[in-house]
């Protein structure tokens, strides 16, 4: 199963950093894939970073919904593998997304809970 996993990790990654029509969903599906398996592996730390990947995808194929569902699983994931850099990087992406869909309620909750 980790094999798999990191299979999956890699092969979206690859597609991630191509410019082909489909490419982005391809690559978004396959971190998606690859973060469940982890998590369910309990390698949080990749689990949080394929969740991370899933997000960024989703962000820019402007599927808001998936993108902060994933954002919200990554950062979780490094929270709970007490990883602070990532999951501030990766809560500022959320922010981010949050903002610019005009959920900006959402986005200060979860900004004032990184200053604390």
């Amino acid at each position: 199963r980790r094999a798999a996993a990191d299979l999956d990790d890699a092969t979206a990654r690859l597609l991630a950093t191509l410019d082909r029509v489909g490419d982005a969903a391809a690559a978004a599906a396959l971190a998606q894939r690859a973060a469940e398996s982890y998590a369910g592996l309990g390698a949080l730390p990749d689990a949080a970073h394929a969740f991370w990947l899933a997000g960024r995808l989703h962000d820019g194929l402007g599927n808001v919904e998936d993108a902060v569902w994933h954002l919200e699983s990554a950062v979780e994931g490094f929270t709970a593998a007490r990883q602070r850099g990532p999951r501030g990087e990766a809560a500022n992406v959320l922010v981010d997304v949050l903002r610019r869909s005009g959920q900006e309620a959402r986005a200060d909750d979860l900004a004032r809970t990184l200053t604390t």
